[in-house]
């Protein structure tokens, strides 16, 4: 019985020691990015509007029908919902995007992420930099999908605190084509003090 007790106890103890040497704290590790974290980079840029009180004014047109309007609240999650759906760092996409570096002139350089999987979505990720504080001024995005039934392009563009723009064009095969484009451009509010 004794013996029993103390195989249990050493079992115990060598879990134990397994399990605490195996655990990592989650803040301290680090996780390699592929490619442009273009979640962090629009993370950081909603926390700036909304620290700096940006609203939109939104102009958009479906089938070259426009209307404009100011929205004096913006969920910029939502908003920029289809640039998120474009990140293109994740694991499965590892080795299927080429990389190409650009230099455009002395002040700015072009990173394009090419996608070499034509299964792929997001086809496209451009990245202009201003140099030489390497700072992100333009996003551009080409997503394409078709099937049987449909056939969707996205272009979408984002001017860092500026403007950001989403033309879409939809092939239905039973109902035609329809295209619709966002243009929102960034504005500081306002504020009424009287």
């Amino acid at each position: 019985m004794r013996r029993i007790s103390r195989l249990v106890a050493i079992i115990c103890i060598v879990i134990f020691v397994v399990f605490s040497i195996s655990c990592t704290n989650p803040e301290t590790a680090v996780v390699k990015k592929n490619y442009f974290d273009l979640t962090g980079f629009l993370d950081k840029e909603i926390s700036r509007l909304y620290k700096d009180s940006f609203i939109v004014v939104k102009t958009t047109s479906i089938n070259n029908s426009m209307d404009q309007h100011e929205m004096p609240w913006t969920d910029w999650r939502k908003e920029f919902a289809l640039f998120y759906g474009s990140d293109i760092n994740k694991s499965a996409y590892a080795g299927k995007y080429a990389i190409d570096t650009l230099e455009i002139d002395s002040l700015q350089r072009k990173i394009v992420y090419s996608s070499t999987d034509s299964a792929l979505r997001t086809r496209i990720l451009e990245v202009t930099y201003e140099l030489p504080e390497n700072e992100v001024t333009l996003i551009y995005v080409r997503n394409y999908s078709h099937n049987a039934m449909i056939t969707n392009s996205e272009d979408l563009y984002f001017e860092s605190g500026a403007t950001y723009i989403i033309k879409t064009k939809r092939r239905l095969v039973l109902f035609g084509e329809t295209t619709f484009a966002v243009k929102g451009d960034l504005v500081k509010k306002q504020h009424d003090y009287f």
